[in-house]
């Protein structure tokens, strides 16, 4: 699933983990943050099969 998100924007793996971890320890973007997500739910995943 991570490889999907990372690969549908060309996100990093690790950009895409801390997003969906909500790590604000070293902030990325909001326009990332929202690229991340738009693939997230573009590729049928939700709040709830996202963390599983």
């Amino acid at each position: 699933m991570l490889k999907d998100v990372s690969g549908r924007d060309g996100v990093s793996l690790v950009t895409v983990t801390r997003i969906l971890n909500a790590d604000k320890s070293l902030p990325g973007s909001k326009e990332t943050e929202e690229k991340v997500w738009r693939a997230v739910h573009g590729l049928g995943y939700n709040q709830t099969n996202v963390y599983c």
